[in-house]
């Protein structure tokens, strides 16, 4: 008999599922973006290929979204399928998704304790949840090529300016520091987000990490593209 319940409740939830389904109340957003690696001139491009015209889902400036992330080492090469693939577990968990936390400003979005391996959101104020970073403008217009540079103060606080080329977004932060807002430095001894043991005068190399995000407009899911690793580019010195 509590086999018999078991099954009838199952059968019952899955006929459910297949009604919301069928008349057509469960909608779910998909788009097909390209990000480009970092150049030599430390720029990088987004495209979006919209095969089923997803985006007349969303209005015009609320998406999609640009995420950035970093973390910093003393090395060039890092092991940054571990945290793209922990990034498709945590976030994107296809179809839904989940929407990167409030907790951000005091760590890591992601923490592989077993690789000794983190990964941070670039700050500053407080992040606007789903606009994150660069929200597109109009949703026909959402080819973009962002151009990064390094600035040293000439007292040792470093911060990296983001600038457009199209004008197709619009800058949520225009200057990217550190997930708590303060900015990077050559010296990041007792830095959570310095991964590897810095020593001074050694180089320090910022990766870049990004991501597309729509999470507002006439659909059920919160969307994330794969995270795409950009590339570093050198702390600069005085």
């Amino acid at each position: 008999m509590k086999m018999n319940k078991k099954l009838l409740l199952t059968a019952s939830v899955f006929f459910v599922l297949l009604v919301v389904l069928g008349c057509g109340l469960m909608t779910v957003f998909y788009i097909d973006p390209t990000i480009s690696r970092l150049s030599k001139e430390n720029t990088f491009s987004i495209s979006i290929s919209d095969p089923h015209n997803n985006l007349s889902w969303i209005d015009n400036g609320e998406g999609p979204s640009l995420f950035l992330g970093y973390i910093v080492t003393d090395n060039q090469d890092i092991d940054y399928y571990s945290l793209t693939n922990e990034f498709s577990k945590q976030y994107i968990k296809k179809p839904f998704g989940n929407h990167i936390k409030s907790s951000y400003a005091t760590g890591p979005i992601l923490d592989i304790e077993s690789k000794s391996l983190k990964l941070f959101a670039f700050s500053g104020t407080t992040l606007a949840i789903p606009d994150y970073h660069a929200t597109a403008i109009k949703t026909d217009k959402t080819s973009e090529t962002f151009t990064i540079t390094p600035v040293n103060d000439g007292s040792g606080s470093i911060d990296f300016r983001i600038t457009l080329d199209k004008g197709h977004y619009s800058l949520n932060q225009s200057s990217l520091v550190r997930y708590n807002g303060q900015p990077f430095t050559q010296d990041g001894t007792g830095n959570l987000d310095y991964i590897l043991p810095p020593e001074i005068g050694s180089s320090k190399y910022c990766h870049f990490f990004a991501a597309l995000n729509a999470g507002k407009g006439t659909f059920n899911n919160i969307y994330w593209s794969d995270m795409k690793y950009l590339g570093y580019i050198e702390l600069p010195k005085e």
